[in-house]
């Protein structure tokens, strides 16, 4: 039987985050759950999470990649489920093609979209002489299917292909800012592609809430 493990990445938690962790363990029963911090300074939401949920307070300030490789780091599963705390599911997604496909967040969108070319060049930058070298390779004027949220459901070795963009971060020292963060909802579902994932989109069985929080 496969061990399957949800991931939500959290920073300065909401009641949000405990309808997230009670709805995955209504609906994903055979995960275990872990929740990540992301460098919270409000932790007063921790104490409403459940005792049978794991809560690791690593202070992540990569955002989610950063959450999502500290967790396939340190837990070893054969299935990953990696949402942020806003993404609540509604419905239970099949994950019978698990082994063959990815499950993740769709949208299309022209690279130099959304917050300009600018940073489309970080993105381009970041990546050059890696092993995801493609992406720096990439045109503004390219239409992607970037992967919302950078949350994704994943087996193990899928999950290693995806979280090589996290790694050039951390081998290079490199600390995300909010722009970088919005950058890996594009490059995840780049990655994807590029490795020929076959993808299958599960926005219809999250709800989204647009949380405004202090950071």
């Amino acid at each position: 039987m496969s061990k399957k493990l949800c991931v939500i990445s959290t920073k300065n938690p909401t009641d949000i985050l405990i309808e997230c962790i009670n709805n995955v363990l209504k609906y994903y029963p055979d995960f275990d759950l872990l929740v990540v911090d992301s460098n919270s300074d409000k932790t007063d939401g921790f104490s409403k999470i459940p005792a049978n949920v794991k809560l690791d307070l690593i202070k992540n300030t990569n955002w989610e990649l950063g959450a999502w490789l500290y967790a396939y780091n340190n837990y070893e599963y054969d299935i990953y489920m990696f949402i942020q705390d806003s993404l609540v599911p509604i419905y239970p997604v099949d994950l019978s093609d698990i082994e063959t496909s990815v499950y993740s967040f769709n949208y299309k969108a022209r690279l130099k979209d959304g917050d300009h070319l600018a940073s489309h060049t970080i993105l381009k930058n970041i990546y050059k002489d890696t092993k995801l070298n493609f992406i720096s390779k990439t045109s503004g004027e390219d239409i992607i299917l970037g992967c919302a949220h950078s949350s994704f459901i994943a087996n193990r070795a899928n999950t290693s292909k995806i979280l090589e963009l996290e790694r050039v971060y951390v081998k290079n020292k490199l600390t995300k800012t909010k722009i970088d963060s919005w950058l890996s909802e594009r490059s995840v579902g780049m990655v994807m592609d590029n490795y020929n994932m076959n993808r299958i989109n599960i926005i219809n069985f999250f709800k989204k809430y647009n949380l405004r929080r202090d950071y």
